[in-house]
């Protein structure tokens, strides 16, 4: 399920509305191009020009943004609750520091989410972060050393 958290249209003619531009965010979010055209940033930080009907998506940690509607446009923002947490840990989108093998803090990365992988169901025991430069991997979260930056 997700939330409705902007509907826009354009009607008096083209808007310099820069949208919304947020460091990181801690929910997916989902833009629906309706009608008309629009610029937005895609997965790799590059500005795209959307064409009605189209969709852009931004996972938790990634950075949101789009802006400049034709005129006419309309458009819907929606966004998933937030994915849960245990307490004490960073939320999902966080930039972080971890340990390597040796237990040294060198790796930087996002936290993407937390799992229970336990056999018993016993309780949060690895936290999916993808590693700048390396991808995605699974941890304990004991490994998570420092809080970088935390998504709004």
């Amino acid at each position: 399920m997700a939330e409705i958290i902007r509907f826009s249209e354009v009607t008096d003619g083209p808007a310099e509305d820069s949208g919304r531009d947020i460091a990181r965010t801690a929910r997916r979010s989902v833009l629906v191009l309706l009608h008309g055209t629009m610029r937005a940033l895609d997965d790799l930080g590059q500005e795209v020009e959307l064409a009605a009907p189209a969709t852009m998506q931004w996972w938790p940690g990634e950075r949101v943004r789009y802006g400049t509607p034709s005129e006419g446009a309309r458009w819907l923002l929606l966004e998933a609750p937030p994915r849960p947490h245990p307490e004490g840990f960073p939320v999902p989108g966080s930039r972080v520091v971890m340990t390597d093998e040796d237990g040294s803090p060198t790796w930087t990365g996002t936290v993407i989410m937390y799992m229970d992988t336990s056999p018993d169901g016993a309780g949060v025991d690895t936290v999916a972060v993808e590693i700048e430069g390396q991808g995605v991997g699974h941890f304990s979260p004991g490994r998570l050393v420092e809080v970088l930056e935390e998504p709004h």
